[in-house]
């Protein structure tokens, strides 16, 4: 995709450069922060260019919530500000994440709401045999199971009282901070 996405571009810019313009190159360090411009933007992420160089920002590094598409976040033209990650010798990219600039959000919140916490949260996915997502905030959520419904009703009505768009009362039962999930429990 990169490939594509680079030489997407390379063909855009083509016919805008004249044999006789001056272009300084400047490659930008790694670890440092950078203002670039938004050359082209896919599902998955964006092309940026950061003094005359390129670099691509995938999806997971554009911010700490998940981010279902990079049109959501960014635009062609749009000037942002991006940490260089790396550099991908095989695609002859620089690797940028915007992510990196900000605190992190997901800390933050598992701060705020430690294990033991009761929450008012909405039920943003159900799954059959499995459980419902739950939205606390914006950005963090987590996963409430059927067995964890504390409740003297059969497995078939747990799933029937949870209802897409509902407000539920949870208690936060744990929280992995390396795989970034939260774990609910309800007593009913």
């Amino acid at each position: 995709m990169l490939d594509l996405i680079k030489n997407k571009v390379a063909a855009l810019f083509a016919n805008n450069r004249s044999e006789d313009c001056y272009i300084k190159y400047i490659s930008p360090e790694i670890g440092k922060d950078y203002s670039g411009t938004v050359l082209y933007v896919v599902d998955g992420g964006a092309l940026v260019e950061i003094h005359n160089s390129h670099g691509y920002l995938d999806i997971k590094n554009i911010a700490w919530e998940r981010v279902r598409n990079a049109f959501e976040y960014l635009s062609v033209g749009q000037t942002i500000q991006v940490k260089v990650l790396s550099y991908d010798e095989e695609s002859d990219l620089f690797r940028l994440g915007m992510k990196q600039l900000i605190p992190d959000t997901w800390l933050e919140l598992s701060k705020q709401y430690p294990v033991g916490t009761s929450v008012t949260g909405k039920i943003i996915g159900i799954k059959e045999r499995y459980g419902c997502h739950i939205e606390i905030v914006d950005g963090y959520s987590g996963s409430l199971y059927f067995k964890d419904i504390h409740c003297d009703k059969p497995y078939e009505e747990k799933c029937d009282m949870l209802k897409y768009g509902d407000e539920v009362v949870v208690k936060i039962n744990d929280i992995d901070f390396e795989r970034r999930r939260v774990y609910f429990e309800m007593d009913q």
